[in-house]
C-alpha cells in the first residue's frame, strides 16, 4: 500500500504534464534534455519530501524512542538506507514515464491534440 502510494506521488507530477513534453519534443528538444527535465522535477519533490520526513523523524525521536527496540532514534545508517530506497523508487516513477513519452512520434501527438 505505501509503495503504491509512493509511486503515485512521485509519478503525478510527471504524468501530467505528457502534452507538453511531446510538444517540446516536437519543436525540436532532445530525448535527453526531456528525460532531464522530468527527472529534475521529480528529485526535487524526492528532496522535499526528505527534508520535511528527516526533519520529523529527527524531531519525533526522542517521543518514539522508548518503542523502538533494537534501533536508535535517530539512527543514521537507517535514515540514510529510506533516502536511498526512497530514491530508487522516485527515479523509476519518473524515468518509466518519461522513456515513454519520448518514445511517442510528436508530430502524430500534435496532431490527435
Amino acid at each position: 500500500m505505501e509503495r503504491s502510494t509512493i509511486i503515485a506521488c512521485g509519478n503525478f507530477p510527471v504524468g501530467t504534464p505528457r502534452l507538453l513534453e511531446r510538444i517540446r519534443l516536437a519543436l525540436g528538444a532532445t530525448s535527453s534534455s526531456v528525460l532531464r527535465l522530468v527527472m529534475r522535477q521529480g528529485l526535487v519533490w524526492l528532496a522535499i519530501g526528505l527534508l520535511i520526513g528527516v526533519g520529523g523523524a529527527l524531531a519525533s525521536g526522542r517521543l518514539i524512542g522508548g518503542m523502538l527496540y533494537g534501533v536508535a532514534p535517530n539512527d543514521l545508517i537507517t535514515l540514510v538506507g529510506v533516502g536511498v530506497v526512497l530514491l530508487g523508487v522516485v527515479a523509476t516513477a519518473c524515468l518509466i514515464p518519461a522513456v515513454r513519452a519520448t518514445k511517442v512520434d510528436p508530430a502524430a501527438t500534435m496532431r490527435a491534440d
